[in-house]
């Protein structure tokens, strides 16, 4: 899919896009390799496999920073938020902690716009939202146990967001062009999504049926109530405490040690650039802590990209089946870790519906507003953005069936997160992926020419 900015101007690739239909200057009969989009470190004809145990290092290690900012960090500072914004932990999921993990896409979706004037990513949207809603709830679901049981409503409310989204973008870019007024769409209907995140208790107590009272009260409380949910105690703060760069760790045996040491550099960095709102001195600087958490997905997860592209380049796997599979994982990474956290304290609610949310940010916000920005920097001559897809109608079609595989499913398991649940949606997952990549190999209508050689040959 090519990128172009009022005229057919052909331009170059950006690698985070699964559908990539655009062709390289001069050449009408190839697509121009993803890995050329980086810096050429790594840059070398297939295959070199220095390159790939390095990078195979390098991804783990990535990994392990990403783990490090979600739980140490981001996941801590939503949880303040929440608290000091009297919101529950569904709508926290679906705004705070969806908006600080789909940051990576934001930050590439505006550099390969405005920039580069590059592939927008659509392709790696629709192969990440499938990876979020099946991948991570399968995940969520797996570590589940016995099951955890989730509130109808929000996931309900989310799963509807979403397939507005999707319809409302199949709809835009239907005739090859976005036009400014259809971004400025996406974007209020991203703001009348959010708002009604933040009135989402109200609207609950306008819809849904209250719960019946009790005719009879058997107790009488004589002493103060509160929630729990909405409070925190000094006890609550003490049971994680923040990492301790002075002492080994008193539990777990060499693995704890071992990870220990590893993730130390990650903790010095971290500690030095971002206030960690576990320590008493900074536990006020929540939101401070969000925002530089955010910064340091996006770095993290545009590193962790260009490995495991380098990774795909030099095990001959196309750019565009690394982009509904690798890539497409990569960049939801930290949606992963964040819903695998928080489903393990057991807050089921909070992460099907940062999985699901962050679908709809990545649509309404990540995708519209840069869209915008650069159909009003040539206004009023030029006041859209065209591209080409081949394989986006197929892909979204897949998405609204997995979308209603899902709700239909959470319906059947009566909104129970649980290993079954979890099998099946890890199963539909790996169909899903194996039936993309069959379209994207062209096995059965043509969609992506074949690669084009690297510059430097």
């Amino acid at each position: 899919m090519a990128l172009i900015s009022g005229k057919a101007i052909v331009t170059k690739i950006q690698p985070f896009a699964a559908w990539s239909g655009q062709l390289k200057k001069g050449d009408d009969n190839c697509t121009m390799l993803g890995i050329e989009e980086y810096p050429n470190w790594f840059t070398a004809p297939p295959p070199r496999w220095d390159f790939i145990v390095i990078c195979s290092l390098a991804s783990a290690y990535l990994f392990l920073g990403l783990a490090v900012v979600c739980d140490g960090f981001c996941v801590p500072a939503v949880e303040k938020l929440r608290t000091q914004w009297h919101m529950s932990y569904d709508v926290a999921g679906a705004t705070l902690m969806a908006g600080a993990t789909s940051a990576p896409e934001f930050f590439i979706h505006l550099y390969a716009t405005i920039i580069t004037e590059s592939d927008m990513g659509i392709g790696t949207i629709v192969g990440s939202a499938v990876f979020n809603g099946l991948a991570i709830t399968g995940v969520c679901g797996l570590i589940a146990g016995s099951g955890i049981q989730l509130d109808w409503w929000p996931v309900s409310r989310d799963l509807l967001w979403y397939t507005a989204a999707v319809a409302a973008l199949t709809i835009f870019i239907y005739d090859g062009r976005i036009q400014w007024w259809e971004a400025t769409t996406l974007i209020a209907l991203f703001l009348v999504n959010t708002i009604s995140l933040f009135l989402d208790r109200k609207l609950q107590k306008a819809f849904r049926k209250p719960s019946r009272e009790c005719i009879c009260p058997c107790f009488r409380p004589k002493g103060e109530v509160f929630d729990l949910l909405d409070h925190e105690t000094d006890e609550d703060e003490d049971k994680e405490p923040p990492f301790d760069f002075c002492r080994w760790p008193a539990e777990g045996g060499c693995c704890s040690v071992f990870l220990w040491i590893l993730s130390y550099p990650w903790e010095c960095v971290l500690f030095l650039t971002i206030p960690n709102c576990k320590r008493r001195l900074t536990r006020r600087c929540a939101l401070f802590s969000f925002f530089f958490s955010i910064g340091w997905i996006a770095i993290l997860t545009y590193l962790l990209s260009w490995m495991i592209t380098v990774i795909g380049f030099n095990i001959f796997v196309p750019d565009s089946v690394m982009g509904i599979t690798f890539l497409a994982a990569g960049t939801s990474i930290p949606e992963m870790i964040s819903s695998y956290i928080v489903a393990r304290k057991g807050y089921g609610s909070m992460a099907v519906c940062n999985a699901i949310g962050s679908n709809s940010v990545d649509i309404l916000f990540c995708l519209a507003v840069p869209w915008l920005i650069r159909s009003l920097m040539n206004y009023p001559k030029v006041n859209f953005v065209s591209f080409n897809s081949k394989a986006l109608y197929q892909s979204t079609a897949i998405l609204f069936f997995f979308i209603m595989v899902l709700y239909i499913t959470f319906m059947i398991n009566r909104f129970r997160l649980n290993v079954s649940l979890g099998v099946f949606c890890m199963s539909m997952f790996i169909c899903y992926v194996v039936f993309a990549s069959l379209i994207e190999l062209n096995i059965f209508f043509e969609v992506n020419l074949p690669n084009c050689p690297l510059s430097y040959q």
